[in-house]
């Protein structure tokens, strides 16, 4: 019994080792890819908006909402609760708007109105 153990103490002594710390030159990092850089400057995030148009749709065509959100002239996809509160914030009347054939053809919300500037 005590042969295994003076095995044992024999072979965990000789299983340690010794640790020599050495310095060593590593080469440079690669440089970042250009898709990592941090820009120069910030990009420009306002909206190029020239013409913003509301316009009332005529009562038998008043399904998906009252008003119809043109900006430069293409229609803003917006659902009945954002273009009520546009309406409500903006203070715009709730009226019916009077039948004209200019409003009938479709002008104002089926598309844009011509504006010359």
């Amino acid at each position: 019994m005590k042969n295994k153990w003076w095995i044992l103490l024999l072979f965990t002594f000789g299983c340690q080792s010794s640790k020599v710390e050495e310095e060593i030159d590593l080469p440079p990092p690669p440089p970042l890819p250009t898709h990592f850089l941090i820009p120069n400057a910030p990009p420009n995030f306002i909206p190029d908006i020239r013409e913003i148009q509301i316009n009332s749709v005529p009562h038998p065509f008043r399904i998906s909402g009252t008003y119809v959100v043109w900006v430069n002239k293409k229609k803003l996809n917006l659902n009945k609760h954002q273009v009520d509160q546009l309406v409500k914030h903006l203070d715009l009347s709730m009226e019916i708007p009077k039948n004209t054939a200019q409003i009938h053809s479709g002008e104002g919300w089926l598309f844009p109105f011509d504006i010359d500037e």
